[in-house]
């Protein structure tokens, strides 16, 4: 009977350790974005154009931008955005992007393995939304989405 025992101890305590050690992903914290940004194009030559932004009320994604698209289609475009904060950059890659003469939305994804400092590994979708305020190329947007860390 004490061999018994003995051997159903062992056996808890082994699936307790195996359980406790195993294999757990990391979680990763949501983080809900509600922004907005205001920038300047810096440049437009035929279907190529590169923008820069400051991101007001951001939150995790306080500090600025860097975008550069290719018009695909009339109106249509794609690119890439970077935005730089005080926790790292992160990368995003622009797709189904639309502009008219005043007005332009896209969705924005974070490039895997892209995010550097407290952005390594984040993962998240954007949604730009703005509208061009003078003949200067000068825009203000709104982004929203949400940025998950490790």
């Amino acid at each position: 009977m004490k061999k018994l025992t003995r051997f159903i101890f062992l056996q808890i305590l082994f699936i307790f350790v195996f359980l406790s050690t195993s294999w757990t992903p990391a979680l990763k914290r949501c983080h809900k974005i509600n922004a907005k940004a205001e920038g300047v194009v810096i440049f437009q030559h035929r279907e190529s154009i590169a923008t820069e932004a400051d991101i007001i009320g951001g939150g995790l994604l306080n500090g600025t931008t860097r975008a550069s698209f290719i018009l695909t289609s009339f109106g249509s475009f794609t690119g890439f955005l970077q935005i730089t904060t005080k926790h790292g950059k992160l990368d995003f890659r622009i797709y189904d992007g639309y502009a008219s003469e005043t007005e332009f939305r896209a969705t924005a994804v974070a490039m895997e393995g892209s995010g550097t400092g407290k952005l390594r590994g984040a993962t998240g979708v954007l949604y730009l939304e703005g509208v061009t305020i003078n003949a200067n190329g000068d825009f203000t947007e709104n982004i929203t989405g949400e940025i998950c860390l490790d």
